[in-house]
């Protein structure tokens, strides 16, 4: 597990090194769990990507989700994806 780890360390290091590579876009949402956060993927990758001058590179991506203590099945997520502008 721990080289696993170091693996994915040194791979994510290995692109943060040149900050001209990458950067990470960042998709808020709040709202009925797990929907917002479904729809959310859905339409970044089939909107915002393919109409922004952002590619994804090969990096992890990951969202994270905090359950609303008052409201059933509603939450604040976000949506992290490593991106570089695309060069013409």
């Amino acid at each position: 597990m721990i080289n696993k780890l170091n693996q994915v360390i040194d791979y994510i290091e290995k692109y943060l090194a040149d900050k001209t590579v990458v950067k990470d876009a960042v998709f808020p949402n709040t709202g009925p769990f797990p929907e917002t956060l479904q729809d959310t993927w859905a339409k970044t990758y089939a909107e915002w990507l393919v109409s922004s001058d952002y590619e994804l590179v090969a990096a992890p991506n990951f969202s994270f989700t905090k359950m609303d203590e008052n409201k059933d099945n509603y939450a604040y997520s976000e949506i992290w994806l490593p991106v570089r502008k695309i060069t013409k």
